[in-house]
């Protein structure tokens, strides 16, 4: 996982920011860097345990957030002091269609799009934390609502996800395409907590990206059965396929390494749209 002193911006007495979502102020890490350790904390212990494990991904989180400082959201307590959520996004420019492979492609665009100069047309949200002390706060709404006026302020015209759904652990062996389509008997809405928190602020599902994340060395190989060991505090005595904490999908163990990797639901916002159904912060999802 990243050192969060490797997010560090420097401190400031101001807070700054003064944005409103549903009620709670927000900011950035531009105008808040004294806190930006305390958000990288948050999203070191929240964050699945193997997402930012390779050094590849590492370096495109860190590069992408110290880049785009003004489009890393910070929701604080009343006091100011506490961070209790944390919202990462980034502008590219969106073609005819969504980035191939999903949080690894929209990554790569993000900084290939920066270092070609290309205007931005959306932001893409990559990553959201919230803390346990902000429990039954709606912050997953408040999140999305402030990537959407970020989004906004930016002059752009689409918000993207590439989301990764909170509940898909226990349907290991359904294809994302059709847990992408999953609903609830009873209520007739998204079985899936955090999609059903995109579609109710306005989201859209586009379809699976393949390959969202996949965990590989520094190398580029595939870590090996030790270290997946050590992440997961499992043993793997045998080749197979093993159910590990948090996962998507299944650690894939051969010859001595492990093979992971899984898909996400590709969410989309038209700015130019109001969301179908208001939020309420009493309302039951």
């Amino acid at each position: 996982m990243p050192s969060p002193e490797k997010f560090s911006l420097g401190t400031t007495e101001n807070l700054g920011g003064g944005r409103v979502a549903n009620g709670s102020h927000w900011t950035t890490f531009d105008q808040c860097p004294d806190k930006v350790v305390a958000a990288a904390r948050l999203l070191d212990i929240i964050s699945f345990p193997y997402f930012l494990t390779d050094n590849h991904t590492q370096h495109q989180f860190i590069l992408v957030s110290e880049r785009f400082k003004e489009d890393q959201i910070i929701f604080l307590d009343d006091t100011g002091e506490k961070v209790l959520a944390v919202g990462f996004s980034a502008p590219l420019h969106l073609a005819e269609s969504l980035p191939e492979n999903g949080w690894e492609g929209g990554m790569n665009q993000i900084i290939s799009d920066d270092q070609e100069g290309k205007k931005p047309n959306a932001l893409m949200a990559f990553s959201a934390s919230i803390s346990a002390d902000a429990k039954g706060q709606r912050m997953g709404d408040k999140i999305l609502i402030a990537f959407m006026q970020r989004a906004k302020e930016l002059g752009l015209e689409k918000l993207i996800a590439p989301a990764r759904p909170t509940n898909k652990g226990k349907y290991l062996d359904m294809p994302m395409e059709e847990y992408a389509n999953l609903l609830d008997e009873k209520t007739g809405k998204h079985l899936d907590p955090w999609i059903r928190a995109h579609q109710r602020n306005g989201g859209k599902i586009m379809g699976v990206g393949r390959n969202s994340h996949v965990v590989c060395a520094s190398s580029g190989a595939w870590p090996s059965v030790a270290q997946w060991e050590k992440w997961t505090g499992m043993k793997f005595t045998e080749d197979g396929e093993y159910e590990i904490p948090q996962g998507n999908a299944r650690l894939h163990i051969h010859d001595g390494v492990g093979e992971y990797r899984e898909d996400c639901i590709w969410m989309e916002y038209d700015l130019n749209q109001n969301t179908e159904e208001p939020v309420s912060l009493t309302k039951e999802v």
